[in-house]
């Protein structure tokens, strides 16, 4: 599978104390997914690549796979042309035990290549864990209730977009770039000022 920026083959997810941890049946569970579109023209127009798509396809596979019990997708298509990367949030409830979160993010990852060969994943975030069933609170060895740090694009909690997802054409440019829309007004006034200043200068100097 296509994964870039893996947060998992990175070893950085080791490093919040899930891996080995079991996930207990009937836990719920939560997993992102940034992804691009490949689709060809024909594709895009038989809705192939939509959210409508995603959401039926996906969640029937997970339900299909033996390891949910309920199973939701969200989708934010990508924006601007397909330019910009959409991100998938696939949550369910587990049917049965589960060796460890990894193993829950390699299936769901695992079902958009099988049955939306059309969408390449390019980032795969920690799964969130939001419910443990009772008889499995506090347990040793055994997944408890868990929301991973989200401290910027590639360590995202699942179900936040990346932060560009959703802007006009001009403003994901600027987002890319790392310019602030304040940034972008005040940069923008700088050479304003400048430019009139110029003028001005260009003025005085030609009146002498």
């Amino acid at each position: 599978m296509n994964c870039c920026c893996d947060i998992y083959e990175s070893g950085l997810y080791g490093l919040n104390g899930l891996m080995g941890a079991l996930v207990a049946a009937r836990s719920r569970v939560r997993a992102g997914f940034e992804y691009q579109s490949n689709a060809s023209i024909a594709e895009h127009s038989a809705g192939e690549d939509t959210a409508a798509h995603i959401q039926e396809t996906l969640s029937g596979a997970m339900l299909g796979s033996g390891v949910f019990s309920q199973a939701f997708v969200q989708v934010n298509e990508p924006a601007w042309m397909g330019y910009q990367h959409g991100y998938i949030t696939a949550s369910g409830t587990t049917y049965t035990d589960v060796n460890d979160p990894y193993e829950i993010s390699s299936l769901i990852a695992g079902l958009i290549q099988n049955y939306l060969p059309v969408l390449t994943v390019t980032r795969r975030d920690p799964v969130a864990i939001d419910y443990v069933p009772p008889g499995a609170a506090g347990r040793p060895g055994v997944q408890q209730v868990y929301t991973p740090p989200a401290p910027g694009q590639q360590n995202q909690l699942p179900g936040t977009p990346s932060q560009c997802a959703g802007m006009s054409a001009g403003d994901w440019i600027a987002c890319q770039l790392g310019i602030t829309p304040t940034a972008g007004i005040a940069a923008g006034a700088i050479g304003t000022l400048v430019l009139v200043g110029g003028v001005l200068a260009l003025v005085v100097f030609l009146k002498r």
